[in-house]
């Protein structure tokens, strides 16, 4: 007689549930905190249905590309917020105060160094020669001439 094991939570509420928290940017960690799994069992089931996979992958790729990106970009040129409104009596909001946040050099640097990587890396590739030879070449001919032969 086989015996059965506790039913999966794979349900499709908490298919549901966990795309609505994708699209909110959590990671997988933070779904099954939220669902009261492991992430293991998190992965386990999207593991166990490639079409859902792919619909988490894509949910978490377009959150990164379109939120995360765009803020980073925001944070690097700087902007403005609203910092005081009012409500009117129809909802609106009145006499707002504006607030300039200026550009964030962190944000700068981390936008460029990505997406220029080889005009802003931090070390550059360099090929030093010496009259039409590498370092290399010139150590190991230097390193010859300078060898003494042993007694």
């Amino acid at each position: 007689m086989s015996e059965m094991g506790r039913p999966s939570g794979f349900t499709e509420e908490n298919k549901q549930r966990i795309i609505t928290l994708a699209r909110t940017g959590a990671t997988d960690k933070m779904i099954a905190d939220d669902i009261g799994v492991h992430p293991d069992t998190v992965n386990r089931w999207k593991n166990s249905d490639p079409d859902f996979y792919v619909t988490i992958k894509e949910i978490k790729y377009k959150f990164d590309t379109e939120k995360v990106v765009s803020t980073l970009l925001k944070s690097a040129m700087g902007f403005y917020r609203k910092k005081k409104f009012e409500i009117d009596e129809d909802g609106n909001e009145v006499n707002i105060e504006w607030e300039e946040v200026s550009p964030n050099a962190t944000a700068q640097i981390f936008w460029l160094k990505n997406r220029q990587p080889q005009d802003w890396r931090d070390v550059k590739d360099s090929n030093l020669t010496v009259k039409d030879e590498t370092v290399e070449q010139f150590i190991a001919r230097t390193m010859k001439k300078n060898e003494k032969p042993l007694p």
